[in-house]
């Protein structure tokens, strides 16, 4: 059921390396774990939200071609160590009760920095989780319209699909 990655991921991928060369250039200790860049032992989306006020935007596909967005006003990930997420209520066309807001004020847990009820562990991957997620959009790429069971737990937005797995997530950020 797992499949390649999108063009798309690979896209974005190959421009972090990009960006993680020049940051290397210039002294800096860099790495990319999961499609984040850091730079010297911060995610470099830390500083970008901190400095300013920041909505975040979310875009869906699903396997059927429908989509959806939602914006989140007053966006910021706290300092290290916990990157806790900020989000203002969302207001779109996917929905926000239980989405994206649903997990503010939580920390990010990783598999081997567990900070939640064991989801990393079950869904085998990084998130702000709460009781687990009603909206994963950091999840393995599975056969998009599939239902998430057990440990096959893909990219969702349960307001949006429910638990169907999406062709194609973005999280996308700006200053406002």
């Amino acid at each position: 059921m797992y499949e390649q990655f999108p063009q798309e991921v690979l896209a974005k991928r190959r421009k972090l390396g990009t960006k993680l060369k020049a940051a290397r250039d210039e002294g800096k200790k860099a790495w990319i774990v999961y499609d984040t860049l850091y730079v010297d032992g911060r995610p470099y989306i830390h500083g970008l939200t901190k400095t300013a006020p920041t909505e975040l935007r979310i875009d869906l596909v699903a396997a059927d071609g429908s989509t959806a967005y939602e914006v989140f006003p007053n966006f910021l990930l706290s300092g290290s160590p916990y990157y806790a997420l900020h989000v203002g209520k969302g207001n779109g066309t996917a929905g926000d009760d239980k989405g994206f807001s649903f997990t503010n004020g939580h920390v990010f847990s990783t598999l081997d920095h567990e900070k939640s009820v064991h989801c990393s562990s079950l869904y085998d991957a990084g998130w702000w989780y709460g009781t687990c997620c009603w909206a994963y959009l950091n999840g393995k790429y599975y056969t998009p319209g599939t239902l998430a069971t057990g440990k096959s737990v893909g990219m969702f937005y349960h307001d949006f699909k429910g638990f169907e797995m999406l062709k194609e997530t973005k999280m996308m950020f700006r200053r406002v």
